[in-house]
């Protein structure tokens, strides 16, 4: 039958040889397309490293500077034994970007009776509070492992040192100093200058790279002063390397988090520091839509191509004999490759989703979340709108729970910080917008420092509304809409990330690591903001919102458990499918029918439990194949009939076997060009 098929062989070789280049041609433009975005990803992270360097650079100069000033001011009188402790308490409070100052004295230096001396300011607030050193440490032992260090090197940058007297972890900048004595005898000792953690990488967030990534700033030993619990390079060894090398990029995978980062790094000069600018790929892509389409592209080719190679290879053997275990030995392969090029178009269909308007808009670090509010500034000065007035705003969510009816439970807590100034005509107020009824009870209120932490729990019930048209390939986004109630201020809230100990998206910040969902997994979590505009002033003369004003909502990705629902849905079709081809291959007539008709009973009920299980209103991806089901059902039976009534050719020949051989290849086609035409847009 097949060696009756008139093409010529140059034709097939010359249709193949098409077909092959056209293969090469997508896998190209991919290649291409990937060079292209590692290039950007390079050239940005570079450039943004250079920059992030040289303001870093800036800013330790700066404070070296003060010690400089300092020390000179020091050894030259100007600062004495009576007046140094204010001297220093003055300068901490009009030098900003310090946190802390103090100077100790080599022991018995300060005054032969006296030990230690150790004057040590710290900053609070807008005020600043004296204390002694060495009433805390006997700063000469390892209790305060840089001082020696600092002795020896004359002026040093430390390592991250907690400092119990103020409860916070500080860098400081050490130089020492001789200090004249009326009896000739000089008191020496060391001026340390401290900056907060905190302070640095508010400092770092606040540099503006106009870059997608997030900065670092790592010690020599592999502790992080930037995002210090995410720590990806682990060993000593790994940053002799970086130092070796001055600068450079690796480019890793991230085990728990699947996602490739790319780590650019430059050592600084003034200190055995190493700033680091990181960037996830993912994050980069803008366009997921047309990679997708890329893969795509090259799977319909290479599909065509070996389809083409089957049938050239069918038609060759069979010149001059048919052996039946040939015939099947093409069928078979040609339904794996199809099964294959689908499930590999679900896989990059769920892997490269389009992202949503929130997902472009994510609040991942905290120099997103600088550009946010500088951006909102700019924008508010140029509507000629009152300044924005930022609420740091957190929530935790202990649960989750799905109802059958569409309805979401969620508890939790919310809280927010209100500073001192800045804050004291706003009033305590927060809702959960997309919440059908919302019970908020405020539990906690205490100052510390410059402001006020209030905490609510909350019940909210929200509905779903997911879009299945891609069951279960893929991801649901469950979001909740945090509003402050005062619209008559340009109060935004934004996401306090410093609460966070962890801010990729990925580690699911703000969710309890027990909350688990029937039937689905969480992926991510995070805070986005979308511009929002009202036409009406909900009869508030002073509304602020009608135009563009940034609603802030905290997203919940999820996508469906893939093994449940194959065992639940797909794995039914499948045995149904091979249920089929049994009877069909051994049945005739209206021994085909009848059984056919149970297994149609069987699907039709799967299908209505799906449909009821999900509350869906569209068509579920997962129904396609149902309905290829029924089809393919109806043809075999169609074929049974005519097998017994018809002298039809293709039916007739050899029992049937055309029929048989095409049956896997047409299921396995059908499959794939469902998938290409769900996922291909």
């Amino acid at each position: 039958m097949f060696s009756k098929i008139r093409f010529s062989n140059d034709f097939i070789i010359s249709i193949l040889a098409i077909l092959f280049l056209i293969c090469l041609y997508f896998v190209f433009d991919l290649l291409l397309s990937e060079r292209q975005n590692s290039n950007k990803i390079v050239d940005e992270g570079r450039q943004a490293t250079k920059e992030l360097n040289i303001n870093t650079e800036i800013f330790l100069k700066e404070i070296e500077d003060i010690a400089d000033e300092i020390t000179n001011n020091i050894s030259t009188g100007i600062m004495n034994r009576k007046n140094l402790a204010n001297q220093l308490s003055q300068a901490l409070k009009f030098e900003h970007d310090i946190s802390s100052i103090g100077a100790l004295f080599s022991p018995y230096s300060f005054d032969e009776n006296l030990r230690l001396y150790s004057p040590y300011i710290i900053k609070k607030g807008n005020d600043s509070e004296e204390a002694s050193f060495d009433s805390f440490y006997d700063y000469t032992t390892q209790s305060v492992p840089w001082y020696e260090e600092s002795i020896t090197l004359g002026e040093n940058w430390t390592q991250p040192f907690y400092d119990e007297i103020s409860s916070k972890e500080f860098i400081y900048f050490t130089k020492t100093f001789s200090m004249n004595s009326n009896d000739d005898k000089d008191s020496n000792g060391l001026l340390f200058i401290g900056i907060s953690i905190e302070d640095i990488k508010e400092k770092l967030s606040s540099l503006n790279l106009d870059y997608s990534g997030q900065p670092y700033l790592i010690t020599t030993d592999g502790r992080y002063v930037i995002q210090p619990s995410d720590i990806r390079i682990k060993t000593a060894d790994s940053l002799k390397d970086i130092k070796k090398y001055e600068s450079g990029f690796v480019k890793i995978k991230d085990q728990k988090t699947n996602e490739t980062l790319y780590q650019f790094f430059a050592p600084l000069k003034s200190s055995d520091w190493i700033v680091v600018f990181e960037i996830v790929e993912n994050e980069i892509l803008e366009d997921f839509s047309s990679y997708r389409k890329k893969i795509i592209n090259i799977i319909i080719a290479f599909t065509l191509f070996l389809t083409a190679l089957a049938f050239y290879f069918m038609k060759k053997i069979t010149k001059n004999y048919q052996p039946k275990y040939l015939f099947w030995g093409v069928s078979i392969p040609l339904f794996v490759l199809y099964i294959l090029g689908s499930i590999y178009i679900c896989y990059i269909g769920l892997d490269y989703e389009d992202k949503s308007e929130k997902e472009q808009n994510a609040i991942l670090n905290d120099t997103l979340l600088e550009d946010f509010k500088l951006d909102y500034i700019k924008e508010s000065l140029n509507k000629k709108e009152e300044p924005p007035i930022f609420i740091p705003t957190g929530i935790f969510i202990e649960s989750i729970d799905f109802s059958t009816t569409g309805t979401v439970n969620i508890k939790g807590i919310i809280w927010q910080k209100y500073y001192k100034i800045i804050h004291d005509d706003v009033s305590r107020t927060i809702s959960i917008s997309n919440a059908n009824d919302q019970t908020l009870t405020k539990f906690f209120e205490k100052s510390f420092g410059n402001y006020t932490l209030i905490e609510w729990v909350f019940n909210i019930n929200i509905s779903s509304n997911f879009d299945y048209t891609k069951y279960p390939f893929a991801n649901e986004n469950m979001w909740l809409l945090l509003k402050h109630q005062e619209f008559d201020k340009n109060i935004v809230l934004v996401p306090d990330l410093d609460s966070y100990k962890l801010n990729s998206s990925r580690y699911l910040p703000g969710l309890d690591k027990n909350i688990t969902i029937r039937n689905w997994e969480i992926k991510n979590s995070f805070f986005s903001y979308t511009f929002d505009s009202y036409n009406t002033n909900f009869g508030i003369d002073n509304f602020i919102g009608q135009s563009r004003f940034p609603e802030i909502y905290f997203n919940i990705i999820m996508g469906p458990n893939i093994l449940n629902v194959f065992i639940s849905n797909f794995l039914p079709i499948a045995i149904a499918l091979f249920l089929m081809f049994a009877i069909f291959k051994t049945a005739t007539g209206h021994y085909v029918v009848r059984p056919y008709a149970t297994l149609f009973l069987a699907l039709i009920f799967l299908q209505i439990s799906l449909r009821r299980n999900l509350g869906a209103n569209e068509i579920v991806y997962i129904e396609y194949y149902y309905f290829l089901t029924y089809f393919i059902m109806a043809g075999v039976s169609l074929n049974a009939v005519l097998l017994q009534n018809s002298k039809l050719g293709i039916v007739q020949y050899k029992n049937n076997l055309i029929p048989k051989l095409f049956f896997w290849p047409f299921t396995g086609l059908a499959i794939l060009i469902l998938n290409i035409i769900v996922f291909y847009n």
